[in-house]
């Protein structure tokens, strides 16, 4: 797969010409994916706040294919970023910019887990409850909900009461519902 180097030039600030000098591609208006990741190597910076938010905010821009955000992803993971980790692991969840990768995306997803990040329990427990990309377990959809929720994670609290509305992983409770 190839990528075009008016796109990593516009998302890396640079210019084709640099891209044409460091990757050899002169007569040719894509680059490799290697030379991409190269690419962001040599010109994004080590802070994995600002490498997840340059990530997000081109994984969210409906004008560039989300393959262009998944280095810049990887490595904000890399250094720590667990805003990066979760969104890496809707991506190989969803197959967004990778290929779909269940086994990336889990230990993604655990690693953010393990850090008590309250919108991973939330995801997990959305990914849990629908059983497409996950096998389906309402009681633990449920439990993973219910920690996010007594966290303050406000759409974790209000699907706990759909949960508790129309009983999926715990008795139904209108009155719980409503709380």
């Amino acid at each position: 797969m190839s990528i075009k180097k008016s796109d990593a030039a516009s998302v890396l600030g640079i210019n084709v010409k640099d891209i044409d000098e460091l990757c050899n591609s002169i007569n040719s208006d894509v680059i490799s994916k290697d030379d991409y990741k190269l690419l962001v190597d040599l010109y994004t910076g080590d802070n994995p706040n600002e490498l997840y938010d340059k990530g997000d905010d081109i994984f969210y821009d409906a004008s560039l294919d989300d393959e262009l955000a998944i280095p810049i992803l990887t490595k904000a993971a890399d250094k720590g970023s667990i805003n990066a980790m979760l969104l890496l692991a809707e991506a190989y969840f969803k197959g967004y910019g990778v290929e779909p990768d269940e086994d990336k995306a889990i230990d993604y997803l655990n690693e953010c887990l393990h850090y008590d990040y309250m919108p991973a329990y939330y995801f997990a427990g959305i990914l849990l409850n629908e059983g497409k990309y996950l096998e389906q377990n309402l009681e633990k959809a449920f439990s993973l909900m219910e920690i996010a929720a007594q966290n303050e994670h406000k759409r974790a609290m209000f699907k706990l009461g759909v949960f508790y509305e129309y009983g999926e992983g715990v008795e139904a409770n209108p009155t719980k519902a409503l709380e």
